[in-house]
This record gives C-alpha cells, sequence and structure tokens, in this order.
C-alpha cells in the first residue's frame, strides 16, 4: 500500500519552493535532496490505502442470488433513467485505481470541446483492490481484484477479506455496457477507453468482449475504442516484431517463456475470452472500431510502471514504439482494410499522462468531436449463417433453429461470467424453444454444438 495521492500533491508544491529557491542559494541542492530522500521513504509500499477516494456511485449486480457492487464516477446515478444522454463516455483507470481522476480529467475535456452539452455522460469505474477495502470502510458487496482486472481475472476471494462469489473484471464491464442502454433510452454512441493500464484492459477488452456487435444489432448503438499508452497488446498469432524494424514480423528466435500466452497472446486463455475461443477473438477484433492513441513523449524505457517483461519487450521498446509496431501488426495481419475501422493517431509532445492525452486536440477529437459511424462487419460468417436464434433481446423465451438434424444437435447456455447454466441440453424440435423463465435480465451466451462443431451466439434476456 502506498502513500496517499493527496498528501503526494501537497508535497510536491513544498518541492517548487525548494526549486525556486535553489537558484538562489547552493545550500537548498541539499535541502531540496534531503525533501526527496524522506519522501521516497514515505512513498514506499508500506503505508495506508493506495486509493484515496473511491466512487461516489457504485454499480450494483445481482450474481448467483448475491447483489455485488463495484464504484464508479459520475455526474448522477445510472438509476435515474435520463432521455437526454445520447453518448456516454467510459473512461478506465490506470494501475493506481485513481477513477476520480480520469473521471475529473475526463470532464476537463469534455469542457474545453467544441459544441459539448448534457447530453454527454461521462462514467469511471473502479476496479478495487484488497488494500482498497479496509481504509475506504467498504462492506463485503464490494468486489475486489489484484492487479489481474485488466486482462480479465477473476474478482478474488480471500480469507480476510470473503466474497460469496467471483466474476471477471470484463464481465462487469458487459454489465455495465447493457445498463447504460438501459438507462439512456436515446443512446446512440458509447466511447470507451482507458490509459496506462486500461489502455491494456481496453484492448484486451475490445478484442474478447461480443457486447459491442449486440449493441449495435439489437439498439443500433455505435461504439469506439480508444487505446491509449498501453504497456503491452494483444497479438493475434505467434509471431513478434523483428529487431530492427517496425515492420516485420516472424516467430522470435529468442526465448521467452509464456510470450503468446494471454494477456500478450491467445495461448492459455482466462475463463472469459475462453468461453469464445481464439478464432472468435481474431474475427470480433477484425471489426471493431478503435483509435490507438499513443503520446510523442512516451519513450521511457526504465520508466518502473512500464512492463519491462521479456514478452513486452518482444512488441518494442517502450510504450510509443509498442504502440506504433502493434499498429503495423495489424495491417501485416489484417490487411490494409483494417484501416478502415482502427486508426493510429499521435499525441504531440505530450508523455505517459491522461489529463493531457485526454485535453490534447487529438484526445477531445476522438472522444467528443467526431462520433463513432461505422457500422460493424458481419458476424462470424459464415458459421453463424448455419443457426438462428430469436427473438434478441429476448423476454421468457429464445428460439433456435439449427441446421442438419436437430436431434444430433445440443445446447448450453452460459452467464457472461463464464457459470454454466444449462449443459449439452438435446434440441428436440425444430424450431427449439428454450425457456428462460427464471433467469436475470442480461447478457447470456449460448453454444450449439453437433458433429459439425459448434456455434457460438450472443442475446439479451430483458
Amino acid at each position: 500500500m502506498k502513500f496517499p495521492r493527496s498528501l503526494f500533491r501537497i508535497l510536491l508544491k513544498y518541492d517548487l519552493v525548494f526549486s525556486y529557491v535553489s537558484r538562489k542559494s547552493s545550500w537548498s541542492f541539499f535541502l531540496r535532496g534531503i525533501f526527496w530522500v524522506v519522501l521516497g521513504l514515505v512513498h514506499s509500499p508500506v503505508s495506508v490505502a493506495q486509493v484515496d477516494e473511491t466512487g461516489n456511485y457504485s454499480l450494483r449486480m445481482d450474481i448467483e442470488g448475491h447483489t455485488m457492487r463495484i464504484p464508479y464516477f459520475a455526474d448522477r446515478d445510472m438509476g435515474q433513467t435520463d432521455p437526454a444522454v445520447n453518448k456516454v463516455v467510459i473512461v478506465v483507470h490506470g494501475a493506481n485505481r485513481n477513477a476520480g481522476d480520469y473521471y475529473r480529467n475526463m470532464k476537463a475535456a469534455e469542457s474545453m470541446s467544441a459544441g459539448f452539452t448534457d447530453s454527454v455522460m461521462v462514467i469511471a469505474p473502479q476496479f478495487l483492490e484488497e488494500e482498497d477495502l479496509d481504509p475506504n470502510h467498504l462492506d463485503a458487496s464490494y468486489l475486489y481484484w489484484s492487479g489481474g482486472w485488466k486482462s480479465g481475472s477473476r474478482s478474488k476471494d480471500n480469507d480476510g477479506h470473503p466474497r460469496p462469489v467471483r466474476i471477471s473484471s470484463y464481465a462487469v464491464l458487459d454489465t455495465l455496457m447493457m445498463r447504460v442502454v438501459s438507462a439512456y433510452p436515446e443512446l446512440k454512441y458509447i466511447i470507451f477507453t482507458g490509459h496506462s493500464a486500461g489502455g491494456q484492459l481496453t484492448n484486451r477488452y475490445s478484442a474478447s468482449s461480443p457486447v459491442a456487435d449486440i449493441l449495435f444489432r439489437s439498439y443500433g448503438i455505435y461504439t469506439r475504442f480508444i487505446v491509449a499508452n498501453p504497456g503491452s497488446y494483444l497479438y493475434l498469432d505467434n509471431k513478434r516484431v523483428v529487431k530492427g524494424s517496425t515492420d516485420r514480423f516472424e516467430v522470435p528466435s529468442t526465448y521467452c517463456s509464456g510470450y503468446n500466452e494471454w494477456r500478450y497472446g491467445l495461448e492459455d486463455l482466462y475463463a472469459y475470452p475462453d468461453q469464445f475461443g481464439a478464432d472468435s477473438i481474431r474475427r470480433m477484433l477484425e471489426r471493431r472500431e478503435v483509435v490507438y492513441l499513443l503520446g510523442e513523449l512516451d519513450t521511457s524505457t526504465t520508466s518502473s510502471s512500464l512492463d519491462q517483461s521479456c514478452k513486452a519487450e518482444l512488441q518494442g521498446r517502450n510504450r510509443l514504439e509498442r504502440g506504433s509496431i502493434y499498429y503495423n501488426y495489424l495491417i501485416a495481419y489484417y490487411g490494409v482494410s483494417i484501416s478502415r475501422m482502427q486508426h493510429r493517431d499521435t499525441v504531440p509532445n505530450t508523455g505517459h499522462d491522461n489529463y493531457y492525452m485526454y485535453t490534447s486536440a487529438t484526445g477531445r477529437y476522438w472522444l467528443f468531436e467526431n462520433d463513432p459511424g461505422q457500422a460493424p462487419l458481419a458476424v462470424d460468417r459464415p458459421v453463424a449463417e448455419k443457426m438462428r436464434i430469436w427473438p434478441n433481446p429476448a423476454v421468457d423465451h429464445i428460439n433456435i433453429r439449427p441446421e442438419g438434424d436437430s436431434r444430433q444437435t445440443t445446447c448450453s447456455l452460459y452467464t457472461v461470467g463464464g457459470k454454466v447454466l444449462i449443459r449439452d441440453r438435446p434440441l428436440l424440435s425444430v424450431p427449439f424453444m428454450l425457456d428462460l423463465e427464471g433467469f436475470s435480465p442480461g447478457a447470456y451466451l449460448l453454444i450449439i454444438r453437433n458433429e459439425r462443431g459448434s456455434v457460438r451466439k450472443m442475446f439479451i434476456k430483458k
């Protein structure tokens, strides 16, 4: 646990005094050095709560009969329906989980944008860790993670803070995405962004969650993902950049154990992405509208917050280089047509700082001044066309029409968190009516299997 950032900011103001006086007196260099030695000691990992504030609202989720929640910052509670809102900006914090700072920085960017109105809603979800709970007096309904929240890992259930259920951080975001649809009936656009560790989450979530497809097909809502200055990216095969180049990719000749495992690649998937599988993830990322937003000065190779593992080093030396190489990789993997849906943009004279990234002219353009507008490509063709499910969204049942002999076909139903609700139920008629009575509203994954393989479909229960 770390020194409270509010006090840290106060001490920084004192350092400005030392900095000014040092121009006048050589003794001040000595005093300033003592100041920072002491500050370095108190800013070590043995201190008080990592987060000094938690969200002013909470996102409530019914999970297996338990009401769980995470905090979020916003203008107002999502429980209050607002027909004036037509765009929602969801911004995910970095490793320090300072969602309040991210919320305020995004509001500053909104206020600086041309023509901003009350039609925009900014939401900053907060993924807590265990050390944040007690100092902030949070009860047992609050979920918490380790650092794996950015990779989609499940929430924790430790002896000191037991929880009745565990859920992927990506499943929480699925719930949030669906919740804004019900809260804002005139919603047209969602901007989903994260910086640094939040940028890592945004990159991987955009590829592994099908919710953007559901929102477009069922509600006509466009989603844009903005991936800002992450330390690493999700690669789609086992190739990495050839040393000394930025646009040639081969299987690495140097040894790096696990370099292609999830979250750097598509091997050994976590439970959430494994629901859909590597092939579906590749297809989903291809049809996403994504902006890779890079700071021109984010070039440090020694920053303590930079992933310096061999897995990340195979992607480039620093964040700017890794982002530039990744975009080249996507063109090499998918072809130049990917540039119609995905873009790389650089913020001049800016390093690893979410405030300056988002309030820059470039950041404001992609966040507030240019709306998403390209429809996602057709979903999972040609496999998905071999079966139909309807209605979607559903109320009390869903109809399934499989291809071929239904007597050899089974269906399984999962929550987006990976819990099995129905396993290998035979389809005894065509079409087969699956009863949804008793299931909570939300998103579900349906898997249809027969001797020809399997098909995965997401649907919404109202």
